[in-house]
């Protein structure tokens, strides 16, 4: 963060990080949830998902705004944890469909994500300079897509990117 958006922004930096981790999460369950809700012919469950988290979301954000910007950043990212876990409950509960079967797919993308996370606050115990910063991007980020690939179904569907793409170009 410090790289690239200056050290003004040091006091944010925690915060773009951990959403950074919990967004994409966020994204995924709660757009196939509400995709499935619509799908089902049921789409005031989303409405229902999102009144839900507002009611989390407005006694997390007055009880700390008395605090320091961390803890209203932690609470904020908390609370879009609970919006995953309103719809897993809504998804079980309403129309019977397992959590398990929905974060089963992407298990293995958090747990690369996971394993880069840890090998890049390793590489930046080595040095603080520029170009090292850059060099544990371009590591970290190489990490990623080489463990990725090795998923076999990741694989597959790269192939299958690949193949689409050749006879585009043909």
């Amino acid at each position: 963060t410090k790289f690239f958006l200056g050290y003004q922004w040091m006091e944010a930096a925690k915060y773009i990080g951990l959403l950074g981790l919990i967004f994409p999460f966020v994204t995924v369950i709660s757009r196939f949830c509400s995709e499935l809700y619509r799908s089902l012919g049921r789409p005031k469950l989303s409405v229902l998902a999102q009144w839900l988290y507002i009611l989390v979301l407005w006694p997390f954000v007055l009880w700390t705004v008395n605090f320091d910007f961390m803890v209203l950043c932690e609470a904020k990212v908390c609370a879009m944890l609970v919006f995953v876990f309103i719809h897993l409950i809504i998804m079980w509960t309403l129309l019977h469909v397992s959590p398990w079967q929905m974060i089963k797919p992407i298990f293995p993308i958090a747990a690369v994500s996971f394993v880069v996370i840890l090998l890049s606050h390793i590489l930046a115990l080595v040095s603080d300079s520029v170009l090292w910063r850059i060099s544990t991007a371009v590591i970290t980020l190489g990490t990623y897509f080489i463990v990725v690939l090795m998923i076999p179904r990741k694989w597959t569907m790269v192939m299958n990117i690949r193949h689409l793409l050749m006879r585009k170009t043909q």
